[in-house]
């Protein structure tokens, strides 16, 4: 079990979380104290809460627990730069190089509805480091404050897993551009690679004029998660045409057929008895590919004079700027 502390209740030295007696000095590398103004019910919900985040992470769990002057001290802890400065030597003594600290508050919003606001910090001496995050929670019943705090946990726990740099996603795509959605949230275009935490992810992969590609991916501790998609045009989307293509194509081919009937009926003046050579029934021909040649070039013509495009003029407006703000403070 982890080593718990609620501020503001007792805190005796040698007694589980459950109320068992600890026997002997049973060591464990993580620990968890709650404070804050919050009646103790919810701060003893919230302990749990992270408590049971803590063991799915693998955390090594102490029995002893961590002494209310200890945990007051985490509380307090007002170093932001080294916090892990603040962690007591009774606690490095006895191993834990990992600590969850959660400030449970009550507020009440303007309309007067009550809010718990949850102010998370997890410290962790090796390597130093400090993750932060903040929650609000309005009509936070036990259940809603139970899933409040082991969301804000289990962030936490992918921050720090993020931050070490560590755990790879490296996504690539053809063709390249294409932007990139990592568990829902947008975090670069192809190609790239990015620090992500070990476990499941859902990598999506979106062009405009392509078809969007969803693919799961697990990333491990230490490893390189690689994501390759080769995207497919989408069955609406067409290769745009060069402008005025068919408009000049009209004018050359009806070009060229007025040139090609007026040569064969020049050849068809040649049928008289005296020519060495006679084209039997050039003149008409000629005629009827001469009228389809002028037809196409008026046609051509006409396209290219009334279908010219809108000149264009620079549009006013206001542009608002977007970001990414990776979740420092949601509410419920």
């Amino acid at each position: 079990m982890i080593a718990l502390c609620v501020v503001g209740a007792a805190c005796p030295s040698r007694v589980g979380a459950d109320g068992s007696r600890a026997p002997g000095d049973a060591r464990g590398d993580g620990s968890v104290v709650i404070g804050g103004e919050a009646e103790d019910h919810e701060r003893a919900v919230v302990g749990s809460a992270v408590m049971a985040a803590a063991r799915a992470a693998g955390w090594s769990l102490a029995h002893e627990l961590v002494t209310k002057q200890d945990a007051e001290q985490l509380i307090d802890c007002g170093d932001s730069a080294m916090p892990w400065a603040c962690m007591p030597a009774s606690l490095a003594s006895r191993g834990i190089r990992r600590i969850f600290v959660f400030a449970v508050d009550k507020k009440q919003v303007d309309s007067g509805v009550p809010m718990v606001v949850l102010t998370a910090r997890l410290i962790t001496t090796a390597p130093q480091a400090l993750v932060v995050r903040q929650r609000f929670c309005e009509h936070c019943a036990d259940d809603r404050l139970i899933e409040a705090s082991t969301e804000l946990a289990r962030q936490l726990l992918q921050d720090l897993a993020v931050r070490g740099g560590r755990t790879i996603l490296d996504v690539v795509s053809t063709p390249t551009g294409a932007q990139i959605t990592l568990d829902g949230h947008p975090i670069g275009a192809t190609n790239a690679t990015f620090n992500t935490s070990p476990g499941a992810h859902v990598v999506m992969v979106d062009k405009a004029g392509y078809r969007p590609e969803t693919r799961t991916t697990i990333a491990e501790e230490g490893k390189t998660a690689a994501v390759a998609v080769t995207l497919v045009p989408s069955s609406g989307a067409t290769p745009a045409a060069r402008p005025g293509y068919w408009k000049g194509m009209l004018i050359v081919g009806g070009a060229l057929a007025v040139i090609a009937g007026g040569v064969l009926i020049d050849l068809g003046t040649r049928d008289g008895p005296n020519e060495k050579y006679r084209y039997t029934g050039a003149t008409p021909t000629g005629v009827v590919i001469g009228i389809a040649g002028a037809a196409a070039l008026a046609t051509g013509a006409y396209l290219l004079w009334w279908h010219r495009p809108a000149s264009s003029a620079p549009a006013v407006g206001i542009a608002s700027s977007g970001g990414i703000v990776a979740g420092w403070a949601t509410a419920f």
